[in-house]
């Protein structure tokens, strides 16, 4: 079998070339628009209520109140009653939930989280 392979290339059409205006600068196309029509912030993170929520949040009985913050402090990670009004004061909400996640080696008991995605104010 002495023989060349041959395979067919299809031809490569050559790029247009950019328009120029009189002082020899390319113009630029237009901007495409964003896929993304909105920007959205999501958090997920552990909380602790205040002692007196707004209505429709979770309210922490005094002991988990006082017990996660010295907790997750051994971790150097500090629980604030203040990150959910903060975010429900600055974004529009989109969704908020709060809900209870096991922690390693306290299985029996399990920590205050919030889930929280907003949009920026108009």
């Amino acid at each position: 079998m002495g023989g060349a392979f041959i395979r067919a290339v299809p031809k490569e059409e050559p790029e247009p070339l950019q328009a120029m205006t009189e002082n020899r600068r390319h113009l630029r196309s237009p901007p495409r628009p964003s896929p993304l029509t909105r920007s959205a912030l999501c958090v997920v993170d552990f909380h602790l209520s205040r002692k007196y929520p707004a209505e429709g949040h979770a309210r922490h009985p005094w002991r988990p109140r006082t017990f996660w913050p010295v907790w997750f402090s051994t971790d150097n990670v500090h629980p604030s009653p203040d990150h959910v009004p903060y975010l429900h004061r600055r974004l529009e909400l989109a969704h908020f939930a709060e809900a209870r996640g096991k922690v390693p080696y306290m299985s029996f008991v399990g920590a205050p989280y919030y889930q929280f995605i907003g949009d920026k104010k108009a």
